[in-house]
């Protein structure tokens, strides 16, 4: 963070100084004012005399008698006022009472009659739902003996061939013994069990065959006989045939059959027809038992409800007789007991203002004699008091000025104690151009986090329109001086220079200047420069081009003009932006100042996005990507400092305001330099030009010098290699994981392989893009963490060998295999070596039951199971040819792939490029 003044804190300041010098030249002059009106005030107090006094002590005796007059007066009204209160409350009470007593009575009598109404009607309900309880009944009882007659009548319908069976049964219906006992329901479901018992027996006796079949006997008896004329007849014809007479024969014979057979069934049928005969006559006396029953229920529930009518209207009679009583009573007692309560009432009434009109003259004497009392001790303190009056103003005069200096000394002395730190601060960073400064600078090893722009010329007395007068509040510096203005970082750190008709070419020169400002504080690598000139196509900064001879990185190659790419320079910048904001803030660093305090050496650039004549070349898509830089860039160090034509038109749905928040704003209207839209006279705001041209190019070569091969960034390989306490204390049975460089301000960056997917890795990269570095780190890493035990290595090197040779010198303990001057038939022997430790593994692990490392280890298993680490640099020659050897290798790599992961076997292959391999 910076301790610099951003400009809009030195104008803060500048506000500050004139509103104190305008705050304390005001209260000076009222001092001075306050001083000569109390003056004159205690003079005319001191001169009044004793006549006036008494006057006025007179006065308020007689102000106070009149109060007490009015305040019996007052007494007096407020008594008999009340008093008409008491008797019209009298009043209302009675009548009040009255209304209640007559209104209770009402009510008690009312729900009385209502009562009287509900028994009356809960009798008529009673007796109708008696009646239609008995008529429901009833019809029940007339659909059982319906039933009852049909199946009398199907009885004698089925003993109707045996007549004298059939009087039988109709003999046997006539009731025989005594009543049935019970209520009607038993009674009527008695019955229904009979009827479908009768039932049951009627049809039981159709189902016999012989009764069924021979009550038709004299129909076969008439049949039988009529055959003998019909044979006579035939005789008689002259037809002879002894087929006839044989019938006649048997019709004969047949007759006497039937009789006897006719005989047998009535045998038969007897018993049945008894016992119906009986069932028929219990069923009967059963029904009339329970029409009797029904009819003497009907008569007793009516006469039930009667009487509990007459009991109702009886007790109705005693409560009514009861309500007339009491309200008799209450109509008689109460307006005694109010009476009473009244007089009461005027009583208390009466004493009370008796009490106050004696407390009125008891007060009114006491104040007369206080009053003159104090007459007579006041006309001595007068004289006195004017003395200390006029001594006390001159002790108050003489207080406000000491107040006046308390508090003018420390304001304004801090006021200019900061001006003069700013100065101070500034001075040695940004010290006017010349050719002596520029021989003998040199890169500075820190960035201060600011840049000098321009500076205020300040002139105290106009700035404040008035200065104190008094020596006492005289200005601790000059009353004329010079304050720089600053961009700060990441505070304020962007620029937005407006201008319209005129001022173009010295916002142009101020840009360049800031541009040279901020390189000339930086040290090399930390800033870089993205240029945008569509008007000037260069023009405006080519000085600045100098700095691609030497550093092109510092202004991104070139300075961009057209609109496709400034488009794409700005999304470039914005996905930048994306990627410090979720790679490095996150929600751990508030701004990337302070993410670089702990990052370190790997601390991200400060980039600038500088635009001349915005808004021309600006697409709608690009002046949306510079909104976001400008509303979110600070953050993430990415600055704009853009020059805005104010005369050309503003792309679609642009918003200027959301520009100018973000920025420090300085506005060229007229001869008029104004900063964040507040002008303030006394203080005339100067944009620094940058300097000559012969100097500005010598100090550019100097910063091109300093910035060469400022990109490149190391990370000490002590960030991730373990501390000696900690050498081989990594366990890699679940996974192989090891640290391989610096993510962010204070993480490691790890490789991490033998777990889920991540099973194996590719690295690509052209010449000098670290591929081997990183083999080393990874070697180097995991043999410091890890013991032979837990990780070996299978290296191979087709560049002649000399990367992994250092190994193979050195005897690492991990290393199963170090190539050396490797050829592609040895590749492949290494290839298959790893192919037979796997099927090797693979019969372990069917042995013992388990299907990875992890699961051998759980069962106990007694060798040594390392992670097997196959390296492979340049792996593409192995397949530069399409051969057997490539062939082989090519099926081999595949099988290691696809089932290494089970037995702890991982490939990490590197190359330049995949072009040229036939089978890779």
């Amino acid at each position: 963070m910076t301790s610099h003044l951003h400009a809009e804190q030195a104008l803060a300041l500048l506000e500050n100084l004139r509103d104190t010098v305008r705050e304390f030249a005001a209260r000076e002059q009222k001092v001075q004012h306050d001083f000569t009106l109390q003056t004159a005030r205690a003079r005319q107090r001191g001169g009044l005399d004793a006549d006036q006094l008494r006057a006025q002590i007179a006065n308020q005796i007689q102000i106070s008698a009149l109060s007490v007059a009015r305040a019996k007066a007052t007494a007096t009204a407020r008594t008999q006022a009340r008093t008409e209160r008491i008797q019209k409350a009298l009043r209302n009470s009675r009548r009040q009472r009255h209304e209640e007593t007559a209104d209770r009575e009402g009510r008690r009598k009312h729900k009385l009659q209502t009562d009287t109404l509900n028994a009356s009607r809960r009798r008529e309900q009673a007796l109708a739902a008696a009646a239609s309880r008995n008529a429901e009944f009833s019809a029940t009882l007339a659909a059982e003996n319906a039933t009852f007659s049909e199946l009398a009548t199907e009885a004698r319908r089925a003993f109707s061939g045996f007549p004298a069976l059939a009087r039988r049964l109709a003999e046997s219906e006539a009731p025989t013994a005594a009543a049935p006992a019970g209520d009607e329901n038993e009674l009527l479901a008695e019955l229904q069990q009979r009827l479908g018992t009768l039932r049951t027996d009627v049809e039981n006796f159709r189902q016999q065959f012989l009764p069924r079949f021979f009550k038709l006997a004299w129909l076969w008896i008439f049949f039988a006989l009529a055959l003998i004329p019909l044979v006579t007849l035939l005789r008689f014809l002259g037809i002879h045939a002894v087929t006839y007479v044989h019938g006649g024969i048997a019709a004969g014979a047949g007759v006497v059959l039937i009789l006897i057979l006719h005989q047998v069934g009535r045998a038969q049928a007897t018993p049945s027809a008894a016992t119906l005969g009986t069932a028929l006559a219990d069923a009967r006396q059963i029904h009339d038992a329970c029409a009797a029953q029904a009819a003497a229920r009907h008569a007793q529930e009516n006469e039930q409800i009667e009487t509990e009518l007459r009991t109702r209207n009886e007790q109705i009679d005693r409560e009514w007789n009861l309500v007339e009583e009491e309200a008799a009573a209450a109509r008689a007692a109460w307006p005694v007991r109010l009476e009473k309560k009244a007089g009461c009432a005027n009583a208390t009434n009466e004493r009370l203002r008796q009490k106050l009109v004696t407390h009125l003259d008891e007060n009114q004497a006491a104040t007369a004699a206080r009053l003159r009392a104090d007459a007579e001790a006041h006309f001595q303190s007068v004289s006195d008091a004017a003395a200390a009056l006029q001594a006390e103003i001159i002790a108050t005069n003489a207080a406000n000025w000491q107040n006046l200096t308390t508090d003018w000394e420390p304001r304004i002395q801090a006021l200019y104690a900061t001006i003069a730190a700013a100065r101070a601060a500034a001075a040695p960073l940004f010290p006017p151009w010349s050719a002596g400064w520029c021989d003998v600078w040199k890169a500075p090893t820190e960035f201060h986090n600011a840049a000098q722009f321009g500076q205020f010329h300040v002139d105290v007395p106009a700035l404040g329109e008035a200065l104190p007068q008094d020596p006492r509040l005289a200005l601790p510096g000059a009353a004329r001086f010079d304050l720089p203005l600053l961009l700060s970082y990441p505070e304020r750190g962007s620029l937005l220079l407006e201008t319209g008709a005129t001022g173009r070419d010295d916002m142009i020169a101020a840009l360049n200047n800031t541009i040279l400002r901020l390189l000339c504080s930086a040290p090399p690598g930390r800033l870089s420069f993205t240029i945008i000139d569509p008007v000037g196509l260069g023009q405006s900064f080519s000085g600045i081009m100098h700095l691609a001879d030497y550093a092109d990185h510092l202004i991104n190659n070139r300075i961009w003009t057209q609109s496709a790419q400034i488009d794409e320079r700005l999304a470039t910048l914005n996905e930048h932006m994306e990627k410090v904001i979720q790679m490095y803030l996150r929600n751990e660093y508030a701004t990337i100042a302070e993410y670089n305090e702990q990052a370190g050496n790997i601390a991200e650039k400060y980039h600038f996005l500088v635009v001349a004549d915005f808004p021309s070349g600006f697409s709608e898509s690009a002046a949306k990507r510079l909104l976001s830089i400008a509303a979110s860039g600070a953050r993430c160090g990415v600055f704009t400092l853009i020059h805005w034509d104010r005369r050309q038109p503003l792309p679609q749905d642009f918003s200027p305001d959301d520009l100018r928040k973000g920025s420090l704003c300085v506005a060229h209207r007229g001869n008029e330099i104004t900063l964040a839209g507040r002008a303030l006279p006394g203080a005339t705001l100067a944009l620094e030009p940058p300097p000559a041209p012969e100097i500005a190019v010598g100090l550019i070569h100097k910063i091109g010098l300093s910035n060469r091969d400022s990109n490149r960034v190391e990370v000490p390989f002590s960030h991730i290699a373990p501390p000696e306490s900690a050498l081989w204390t990594v366990e890699t049975t679940n996974e192989l994981r090891v640290a391989i460089g610096r993510t962010g301000a204070t993480k490691l960056q790890y490789l991490a392989i033998g777990k889920g997917t991540r099973q194996h890795a590719l690295l690509a990269g052209k010449t000098g893009s670290g591929k081997s570095t990183l083999f080393h780190t990874i070697i180097t890493n995991l043999a410091l963490w890890c013991s032979p035990e837990q990780v070996e290595f299978y290296l191979i090197d087709f560049k002649k060998g000399v990367e992994f040779k250092t190994y193979a010198t050195h005897r690492l303990p991990h290393a199963r295999v170090i190539a050396i001057e490797s050829d592609r038939e040895f590749g492949l022997s290494v290839l298959q070596k790893l192919d037979d430790e796997l099927r090797r593994r693979g019969d372990l692990y069917r042995k013992i039951g388990c299907q990875d490392v992890a699961g051998y280890k759980r069962v106990g298993g007694t060798e040594p199971m390392p992670r097997l680490l196959l390296l492979v640099d340049e792996f593409q020659e192995l397949f530069v040819e399409d051969d057997k050897i490539s062939q082989n290798a090519s099926m081999l790599l595949d099988r290691i792939v696809r089932q290494g992961r089970a037995f702890g076997i991982h490939v990490i292959l590197g190359s330049q490029t995949l072009g040229g391999a036939y089978t890779v």
